[in-house]
């Protein structure tokens, strides 16, 4: 017990107390022991005192929950709701209960540190934007990055010089951006400071991320991925590489996409010394809630405990389900599975197998027409649905039973289509490829600018104000600062008028658009 600890905490030996002198010493060990779960165990003994709260949370372990609530949620997630200061650790942390958590977790992914966050990994990319760029500086950037990367960028004043992934027109898919094309944005771009870039797809297509670092570490600059859907890389051989097996410096993964953890929960992952900790931690501070609920970090704590212990077990079931399920719906006539046949494609460096994308066209109906037939008739869910396509994500949480359900609910719904599309024809989008464009404004400028509306009809030639985010899986099809074309009207039209549902936009339906005045 280190001595500037008050004497009066080293007397008290109640459970509380004694977890947190466990975890205290385990934190200031050499060795870490990836079978201890330091916030489950203080939130366990926290909850033998029976301490008596007097700070929030208001609702006080549920004291007060009407019965229709309590039928509905039960008393669980509320005594899980602890207060993290006053509660698993002290006012000032001395028991580096958190920090303990965060260190298993960059020891189990491989990373040098780690850094929870309760916000989703939007919060999480917009930390790692603001801490690794800086105003008017270039940055290179994916141009199938998520909405949450724009927005970082708008928080931060950089300047993005976008570099398009490979646009697989055949399948309708956007893939990865590849080295060479990194390369050869960096040549025509020296100045940028930093690579932001997404593996993998929310098509579970992932990136050559040893070779993005190759190229970024030739410049000196670090790779920062947005890992949102890969947080099980690390921990099966079967899946694609991890980030930080790959070289890259900064990784955001969701705990609650592809692994166990609450929704809300993610983590920040660095390694070497490219990326400036002190600002990063900053950055956290600034903008991540001051109120962190014991009940979300306990379960990245536990998810992270269950993958470094039998993540490969665990995941090789996974895969096993998955495979067995898309070989089963790949046969169903008028479904195409895309699965081996993306191998080797230009954009595609690795796979993962435990995202089913289904391309439904050959069926005469809309991946949104397939997708709303499926949870309205079978409540099966989709993950992502498209124009095209449905993502099913198949985790460790299913068995047989699921993948039997979905493969059912995927076989009445090819026997049923013919009703759903009602002799309708499929409507046809532009190609991706022509639906990229000019950059004519930093995102922040346009955004924060004088703007006006205009009806979506007559955008054509404007200079979009806000961006325009299809979703899922939300990566915008128009940002801040970029002109609109034809071909982005036309797309929108038609995709809104086939169900597309268009996120973070000012007006929902998007009869009129924000645009620079």
């Amino acid at each position: 017990m280190p001595d500037d600890l008050p004497q009066k905490r080293q007397a008290v030996t109640d459970p509380l107390s004694a977890a947190q002198q466990q975890i205290l010493a385990a934190a200031e060990s050499e060795e870490l022991d990836q079978r201890r779960a330091p916030l489950l165990e203080a939130l366990r003994a926290y909850h033998e005192v029976e301490a008596a709260s007097f700070s929030i949370p208001a609702h006080k372990s549920g004291r007060s929950l009407d019965e229709e609530t309590r039928a509905i949620l039960g008393d669980g997630p509320y005594r899980a709701d602890a207060p993290a200061h006053k509660g698993l650790d002290d006012r000032v942390a001395s028991y580096k209960v958190q920090s303990l958590a965060q260190d298993l977790a960059a020891d189990a992914f491989g990373a040098d540190q780690a850094l929870f966050s309760t916000n989703g990994s939007t919060l999480s990319v917009q930390i790692a934007v603001v801490a690794t760029t800086h105003p008017g500086q270039e940055v290179a950037v994916a141009r199938n990055v998520h909405k949450s990367v724009i927005s970082g960028l708008i928080m931060s004043g950089a300047h993005p010089v976008f570099v398009d992934p490979v646009y697989d027109e055949e399948y309708a898919l956007s893939h990865t951006v590849t080295p060479d094309a990194l390369r050869a944005a960096l040549e025509a771009h020296p100045d940028v400071k930093a690579m932001l870039a997404v593996s993998p797809t929310a098509a579970g297509v992932a990136a050559d991320v040893a070779g993005l670092a190759e190229v970024c570490h030739d410049h000196d600059i670090p790779l920062i991925m947005d890992d949102a859907w890969g947080a099980d890389f690390a921990f099966h051989p079967e899946l694609p590489p991890g980030s930080m097996q790959s070289g890259a410096d900064l990784a955001v993964a969701s705990f609650h996409k592809s692994l166990t953890g609450l929704m809300q929960t993610s983590i920040i992952l660095v390694q070497g010394e490219r990326i400036d900790m002190e600002r990063l931690q900053l950055a956290l501070d600034g903008f991540e809630t001051t109120s962190t609920s014991a009940m979300f970090v306990a379960s990245m704590d536990a998810t992270r405990r269950a993958m470094a212990l039998h993540g490969e077990e665990l995941l090789g079931r996974a895969l096993a389900l998955s495979r067995r399920g898309g070989r089963e719906i790949g046969e169903l006539p008028g479904v195409r599975l895309l699965g081996p046949e993306l191998d080797g494609r230009p954009g595609v460096a690795a796979r993962d197998e435990t995202k089913l994308i289904i391309d439904v066209t050959g069926l005469g109906i809309t991946g949104f027409q397939a997708a709303d037939w499926l949870y309205e008739e079978r409540r099966v869910g989709a993950e992502l649905h498209d124009l095209h396509h449905l993502m099913f994500l198949v985790t460790v949480a299913d068995d047989d039973a699921s993948v039997d359900r979905l493969v059912a609910a995927m076989r009445d719904l090819a026997d049923n289509a013919p009703a759903i599309s009602e002799g309708r024809e499929l409507p046809t989008l532009p190609p991706v490829s022509e639906l990229v464009g000019d950059y004519v404004m930093p995102p922040r400028e346009a955004f924060l600018g004088t703007t006006r509306r205009v009806a979506l009809a007559d955008a054509a030639g404007e200079i979009a104000a806000e961006p325009v985010s299809p979703y899922p899986p939300g990566v915008p099809l128009l940002v801040p600062g970029q002109r609109v074309h034809d071909g982005h009207v036309e797309f929108l039209q038609t995709g809104l008028a086939a169900g597309m549902f268009v996120e973070g936009v000012s007006d929902p339906s998007l009869e009129e658009l924000r645009v620079v005045a």
